[in-house]
């Protein structure tokens, strides 16, 4: 088995119980990585102390002050390097909150062990946006399994993040799929008009572009197959891949 890394923030409380359920189906040891208050302020541990309920010890909070880290990049790799003590076995899954696996996938993916052959992998993964069943028609790349002896503090605290592994060793692949069907799933604009704003006030990106000014037009229309942070086109499915809150 692998390890699991959640870092999670107080803008993915829909995703929380469905990301943790699928990744069991692969780990026990699966832990979330947060702060004592989050990068908004907020304080909102109780939905995690239910998630760890009837886990029967497969499920794990660690809990830190953000003080330390002066950027908004740092805490998030502070949440990284955080977890690194309490994970148990040899290669750890860097995960966000709102990256969600398909956990039998994952699970017949890791079966055959042939991941131990790399240091460091990568998954392709299917894009979200507004809703659960707005699918971008390209794929992007989420999730990272790296060996846990190279999790060092040189190496998680990179402007790159958990995707420095490009950067320390050649000996990984990228966009891995079991038998080509897509593993991964990225909900990271899945959100309300509040919940987007919320969002860009408390992220690395948030001087990138004026995000306040593109989600009130977004929300001021219906969606037109269109997203503002990519300029994806999009498939509509019939039905959500997972149950989101």
């Amino acid at each position: 088995m692998i390890s699991v890394i959640i870092s999670y923030s107080s803008n993915e409380k829909r995703f929380i119980e469905t990301l943790v359920n699928e990744c069991l189906k692969f780990s026990d040891n699966v832990i979330i990585s947060a702060y004592t208050t989050f990068f908004d302020g907020e304080k909102d541990k109780d939905v995690l102390n239910d998630i760890c309920l009837n886990k029967n010890n497969k499920v794990s909070i660690t809990l830190n002050d953000s003080s330390e880290y002066k950027t908004i990049k740092d805490k998030h790799n502070g949440l990284r390097f955080n977890a690194i003590p309490i994970a148990t076995h040899d290669y750890v899954l860097f995960l966000d909150g709102d990256e969600i696996p398909n956990g039998d996938l994952m699970r017949d993916y890791l079966s055959n062990q042939a991941y131990k052959q790399y240091d460091a992998l990568s998954f392709r993964c299917y894009w979200y946006f507004r809703e659960a069943t707005y699918q971008a028609n390209r794929f992007e790349e989420c999730g990272v399994i790296v060996r846990k002896s190279m999790c060092t503090r040189k190496f998680l605290f990179h402007e790159s993040e958990r995707w420095n592994f490009t950067n320390v060793t050649s000996n990984y692949v990228r966009n891995q799929n079991q038998n080509e069907e897509v593993i991964m799933h990225h909900f990271s604009w899945v959100r309300t008009k509040d919940e987007m704003l919320k969002k860009v006030k408390a992220w690395g990106h948030t001087n990138d572009k004026n995000w306040v000014d593109l989600i009130e037009q977004e929300f001021s229309r219906d969606f037109n197959g269109v997203d503002f942070v990519h300029n994806y086109g999009y498939n509509i499915l019939e039905k959500p891949l997972f149950n989101i809150k």
